[in-house]
């Protein structure tokens, strides 16, 4: 029967994760992604941690201070961030200005994008952080919470 509530559930899901998908939006919400991120890092600075102390005596690195290594992450734990500053422009995103991800992995700002890109849709042009070359038209938009 149509109206039954299994038929409800199963649409309501597809519809769910079309939105989702076709925003560019996480499946789940941001705190299940900070903690999987946390969970995925946690080895990796664990080891550096341990390497580190054993070379100098003391942790060359605090809390506060940026991570010693580059934490790879899975591409669907790349799309949700509060507050994003563009590491280009050193100016924090906005509705105006939005942060849009790079298919290398690396974030910055629509109006750097453009400078680079020289606004053209087309154009190839290389990400400032890494050797990869790209289009805007391969850009996605970063949604913040």
């Amino acid at each position: 029967h149509l109206l039954a509530k299994s038929h409800w559930a199963t649409s309501r899901e597809l519809l769910r994760s079309e939105f989702l998908r076709k925003n560019s939006l996480p499946r789940k919400s941001a705190l299940a992604a900070s903690l999987r991120v946390g969970a995925l890092a946690l080895p990796t600075l664990v080891k550096v941690a341990g390497v580190l102390q054993g070379k100098a005596g003391a942790l060359p690195f605090s809390p506060a201070d940026r991570l010693p290594v580059e934490i790879e992450l899975p591409r669907e734990l790349l799309s949700c961030h509060s507050i994003i500053t563009c590491p280009v422009s050193r100016e924090q995103c906005t509705r105006d200005n939005p942060p849009m991800l790079l298919p290398c992995g690396h974030v910055i700002s629509h109006f750097s994008l453009s400078k680079l890109s020289r606004g053209c849709r087309t154009a190839r042009f290389k990400c400032p952080y890494c050797p990869a070359e790209t289009t805007t038209s391969l850009c996605r938009q970063v949604f913040t919470g």
